[in-house]
């Protein structure tokens, strides 16, 4: 392999982009252009401006036009998690320029270098972000296609956490026609043009087939297993093995890639789907799988039920006592026999009887309360409904008890007291899954199940209602 050496960004420090916009100092340097920390003079407000490198005079009607087809997507998409686009033009010189909103943060392509792997909450806290972006998107008819953690900036929020902003649509893809300026876009972005990162492509996108929200939803599985593993489950020496890998060959399992803090087996399951070949073996959308990635997080920390189903979970509150404690509560201590020393001893003043007949009294009716309260609140524990939750990867799975279907997971059924110590076996059905039986018994306190449905082997033909 050829080492280049790497080019250095000019030095623009100064300059005055635009018109408004002064150049303080470089950023990064890509292959399309520079992009520098820039203050907007007339505001005072840092921005982040992006300059792209002219092309050849061959290409320089193409390169131009897919410019201000990013800037008009990016410019239209308005979302937390997505990166503001302030302004974009033409400079004196002739150089194209992007003016967008500046944040103080990483690539997320440093942050996994930095770290080597993120424990699996966090991943799923950024992918959630990420889902969030994609959906906004998606909805106005835009395919990313160029997801990959380099497009994905990591700040700090007030509140010291995670957040994303999702950049780059210069790859950005239309994929619902519905203005007069499509026949146009099409041309620009024709199909069969390879656009994107290898390692992070869809199938369908490397072989030249239409895409569309489900290709996102590939790299974003791409995305998420190399926060969890420290590398992309698709890699190899030369752009053709990467490239086949993507179309042939299933992505190896978290289990043997992440740390055992980082592995979560719904996790696996996720990616894997995410993962599919097939864009209809996928989930459909990125609502879809934020939905997913929600109920993973709400389940992590949960008790759950063990590996084999079967739970033996009671808690009881127990009113014991150290022997004879009865005596001990409620009689009189053993009186002491006179001798002649106590009576010619002076006895304690009538104030200081009564004091302490008065603690004594305060510490027996205290005492007697706290009995009544165990009591009390241990017959409410026996008479206390019992609840059981069931929630799946996927969610939406019917659930039935005893042969009648009771609804869907996430679900939650209420018992009445003298149904404890019972035995409730419960089926989980949903189509494209294995059946899935849960038995459970019966306690006091709630019990929540959350289990990943096993894929069903893949059916020859599909519905012909499902997406292409």
């Amino acid at each position: 392999m050829v080492n280049q050496k790497k080019r250095k960004a000019p030095n623009r420090c100064g300059e005055i982009i635009g018109g408004r916009y002064r150049i303080d100092h470089t950023i990064s340097m890509g292959g399309m252009g520079c992009v520098y920390l820039a203050t907007q003079v007339a505001l005072g407000r840092q921005v982040a401006v992006k300059i792209l490198m002219r092309a050849s005079a061959k290409h320089e009607k193409e390169f131009r036009q897919r410019f201000l087809l990013e800037a008009a997507i990016s410019a239209r998409l308005r979302h937390p998690n997505i990166i503001t686009v302030h302004d974009h033009g033409v400079n004196d010189s002739g150089e194209l320029y992007m003016v967008m909103e500046y944040v103080d943060g990483e690539p997320l392509s440093q942050l996994i270098t930095n770290s080597g792997r993120l424990p699996m909450l966090r991943t799923v806290d950024i992918a959630l972000q990420i889902c969030s972006a994609l959906r906004t998107a998606h909805k106005a008819g835009v395919v990313h296609r160029d997801l990959k953690p380099g497009n994905i900036m990591i700040s700090r929020s007030e509140d010291n956490q995670d957040f994303v902003k999702v950049l780059d649509f210069g790859l950005a893809k239309r994929f619902i026609t519905t203005t007069d300026d499509d026949d146009e876009i099409r041309h620009i972005t024709a199909t069969g043009q390879w656009r994107g990162s290898v390692r992070y492509m869809s199938p369908e996108q490397i072989s030249g087939r239409p895409v569309d929200p489900r290709s996102d939803i590939y790299s974003l599985g791409i995305v998420m297993y190399h926060m969890l593993a420290g590398h992309v489950p698709f890699n190899g020496k030369n752009v053709e093995t990467v490239l086949r890998k993507h179309m042939h060959e299933n992505p190896p399992s978290l289990k043997s890639a992440a740390s055992p803090a980082a592995y979560d087996s719904e996790m696996d399951v996720i990616i894997q789907r995410c993962l599919r070949k097939k864009p209809s073996d996928r989930y459909s959308s990125a609502k879809e799988l934020s939905e997913e990635l929600k109920a993973v997080r709400q389940m992590t920390g949960t008790s759950q039920l063990p590996n084999s189903l079967v739970s033996n979970r009671e808690t009881s509150i127990l009113l014991t006592h150290p022997p004879e404690a009865s005596s001990l509560l409620f009689s009189s201590p053993p009186v002491a026999p006179l001798s002649e020393a106590s009576l010619a001893a002076p006895g304690p003043s009538l104030a200081q009887e009564l004091r302490t007949t008065l603690a004594s009294a305060v510490i027996t009716t205290i005492t007697v309360a706290i009995v009544v309260w165990l009591f009390l609140n241990q017959a409410l524990v026996n008479t206390s409904p019992i609840e059981v939750h069931l929630s799946s990867a996927p969610q939406r799975a019917e659930v039935y008890l005893d042969g009648i279907a009771m609804g869907w997971t996430p679900f939650k059924q209420t018992f009445s007291a003298e149904n404890k110590s019972n035995r409730v076996t419960y089926v989980l059905k949903k189509d494209g899954y294995l059946d899935l039986t849960l038995t459970a018994t019966l306690s006091s306190s709630p019990i929540s199940v959350h289990r990943v449905l096993e894929a069903a082997s893949p059916k020859s033909t599909q519905s012909p209602n499902a997406p292409p």
